[in-house]
């Protein structure tokens, strides 16, 4: 960066905190650092900026060197300089850095408001650390101050008892929620639902969900919305108690497609599911604000089941009717304004897909290719942005079509993405069973079509 003639701590405070808010760590580190070859002492401004900027990157070990640097420099960290190295620490999955630094917060006689809590909170839930998650529920509720803190607590603290399994302790929170007039949801209920399922089946978290709807069923709902005249491109698959399904094209935003169906209805839709803007198909919405918690309860506890039917390319995953499931950890990356990423990574969050072979195609290299396109029925069992397509892209083996997860060549030729929700599975307002299918795109069958099947002698 050039300063001009005088640069002053102003201008590099200035540029750092651009930096930060742009995202860009490596550049508020740089610009930190060059305080010192432009002969200026950084401050805490300085130092916060760059802080702040490591948090955004999920850099908490730079975050820690900084809060070091800071001693060197016999600048007095401050709260916010804790609570963005504490943000960075639980966005990588650190809970026991994050504790120490609270522990450290506590030494310097500093009081930690209810984000740094949460943060660190969330940290434990992603370890499955419930009781450390439990022990920081009080401190945490005493300097809330807005039902956004009292609901970000509640639900790591539940997050973190769903995740180690212990449903007792969900159900205890759950009600303690209640007591404490924190607006219970139903992805609140939908989490101990989980946990119940996990430790019982399928038929107890069902159980559970029915029997509690009194609670949390009239939770808090989204503000209304002004909706477009326009209603074209809205096909209504089937409608049940509390629930409309619609059919979503490829290339249209699940949020401008509800609009636009909640102008046809001339009712308000509400969203508890959504489609990959490339991807077609089932788009279950709810008609009242109970039905919303209802479905966001069954999402929650991973009781609704779907099923997607896509064509990817690479290696061979077996003969038709192979079996298998990808259940690496996924870390979505989203930025405001921007396209978000999902990866693999150690620290991210639980995610499962299944899958089965259905059809497999010559990739149109010649017998000798190793590699396949492969036609594929897939089941995620969890809810993670870009699941599926960041999950078959880090074996190896993207979607057809996907310009994110694939290479910038495919073997075949595809205007769309090849990923289709063909089936759904759920329970009605009514908490009777609702199930449809919707058929693959007239152009995907088409393209299948053209593809040349591959014998199962083949080798792959």
């Amino acid at each position: 960066m050039s300063f001009g003639a005088s640069p002053t701590l102003v201008a590099c405070n200035a540029h750092c905190d651009a930096c930060a808010g742009a995202r860009r760590w490596p550049r508020a580190l740089m610009q930190l650092h060059a305080t010192s070859w432009l002969a200026l002492q950084p401050n805490l401004v300085t130092f916060n900026s760059a802080l702040a900027g490591c948090e955004k990157g999920y850099e908490w070990e730079h975050g820690l060197v900084l809060l070091a640097s800071m001693e060197r420099a016999h600048l007095q960290a401050e709260m916010i300089s804790f609570s963005s190295a504490i943000s960075a620490c639980e966005k990588r999955g650190q809970w026991a850095m994050a504790m120490h630094l609270l522990q450290r917060m506590h030494m310097r006689r500093l009081r930690a408001d209810a984000v740094a809590m949460c943060a660190a909170m969330s940290a434990c839930e992603k370890a499955g650390q419930w009781e450390i998650a439990l022990a920081l529920l009080e401190p945490t509720l005493e300097c809330a101050q807005t039902s956004l803190d009292f609901g970000c607590a509640f639900s790591a603290v539940l997050g973190a008892a769903e995740r180690g399994m212990a449903w007792w302790m969900a159900l205890a929170l759950l009600n303690n929620a209640v007591e404490m007039r924190v607006s219970a949801s139903g992805m609140y209920a939908g989490t101990v639902a989980s946990a119940l399922r996990k430790a019982f089946g399928d038929q107890r978290a069902i159980d559970f969900l029915k029997s509690s709807r009194s609670l949390w069923q009239q939770g808090p709902c989204q503000a209304s919305r002004e909706y477009p005249e326009s209603t074209q491109g809205v096909h209504i698959l089937g409608e049940a108690p509390g629930i409309v399904v619609l059919l979503k094209e490829a290339d249209v935003r699940t949020e401008a497609l509800v609009n636009a169906a909640s102008s046809k209805l001339k009712e308000e839709l509400f969203v508890v599911s959504r489609l990959d803007r490339p991807t077609s198909g089932l788009l279950p919405l709810a008609r009242n604000v109970p039905a919303m918690n209802w479905l966001q309860a069954q999402f929650s506890a991973r009781l609704v089941q779907k099923e997607y039917v896509c064509l990817c390319e690479g290696e061979s995953l077996g003969k038709i009717g192979t079996r298998g499931s990808i259940e690496e950890p996924l870390h979505a990356w989203i930025w405001p304004g921007e396209v978000g990423r999902t990866e693999v990574a150690p620290f991210g969050r639980e995610a499962i897909t299944q899958y089965q072979v259905d059809g497999r195609f010559g990739d149109g290299r010649g017998e000798g290719s190793p590699l396949e396109l492969m036609l594929l029925s897939v089941h995620p069992k969890t809810g993670r942005m870009h699941q599926i397509r960041a999950h078959l892209a880090s074996t190896g083996r993207p979607i057809v079509g996907d310009v994110i997860y694939g290479p910038s060549q495919f073997a075949v030729q595809s205007d769309r993405m090849f990923l289709h929700c063909r089936r759904l599975c759920l329970l009605d307002l009514e908490a009777k069973p609702f199930e449809i299918v919707a058929d693959l795109p007239q152009g995907l069958q088409e393209l299948l079509q053209h593809l040349q099947p591959k014998s199962e002698g083949e080798a792959g």
